[in-house]
């Protein structure tokens, strides 16, 4: 079940179940993000990836529309009525995962998906944000499952993909599972969880450096 709170979380909805009747979907790992005034849930189910969608006008699931290219553990981030799905981990003809570059755009007026240009570097497990009019994707691994210190900017006026070199260069990368970056934007301003110390960074986009604010008083595994 899911339950939708008013912004200072006085209030709240529950929402109707997923119509979902597929087992493989309620127990598998899912990927949400909420674009405009809908709610977008990726899963898999036995018969491939699947995408439902709640619409706070209509109080109801919907599924589709599917993705062009469906994917998982994609970098994603949304602005207003638009959000980008980036890279992931997507099934060739034979069933094998490779990690791809693919970008899409997804449209909550149109309920539609686009093709954009693709990143520079292929990657899956990545973090992804709006910050100051662009799209970033930062970290995850490559198709080689190493990781990447690298970030990328889009930017839609340009359609065009920059390459941010060593973004995350003093990140300690503890385990190959390890987590996406923890980020967060907050006032046009990047934050970051630097998990192995346990610190907030913030991020000062004119120096491509991190900016370190002080460990943070309670540690989460």
């Amino acid at each position: 079940n899911w339950e939708m709170f008013d912004k200072d979380f006085k209030t709240f909805r529950r929402l109707p179940k997923v119509p979902s009747s597929d087992y493989c979907f309620f127990h598998s790992d899912k990927e949400t993000i909420c674009v405009g005034t809908q709610l977008i849930v990726i899963g898999r189910e036995i018969e491939g990836i699947v995408v439902f969608r709640y619409e706070l006008e209509n109080h109801k699931w919907f599924k589709g529309p599917s993705m062009i290219t469906p994917r998982v553990m994609y970098g994603s981030a949304s602005h207003g009525k638009t959000a980008f799905f980036a890279g992931g981990i997507q099934m060739d003809d034979n069933g094998n995962p490779i990690v791809v570059r693919t970008v899409e755009k997804y449209n909550a007026d149109a309920k539609s998906w686009t093709m954009i240009n693709g990143m520079h570097k292929a990657r899956k497990f990545s973090s992804g944000c709006f910050l100051r009019g662009k799209f970033y994707v930062l970290g995850g691994r490559d198709e080689n499952d190493k990781h990447l210190t690298c970030g990328e900017s889009y930017d839609e006026t340009t359609k065009s993909w920059e390459l941010i070199p060593d973004m995350l260069k003093d990140m300690t990368f503890i385990t190959p599972s390890q987590s996406p970056p923890l980020i967060a934007v907050v006032d046009d301003n990047l934050y970051m969880l630097e998990t192995s110390l346990n610190e907030l960074r913030v991020y000062d986009i004119n120096t491509n450096i991190w900016k370190k604010l002080g460990v943070v008083p309670v540690s989460a595994n």
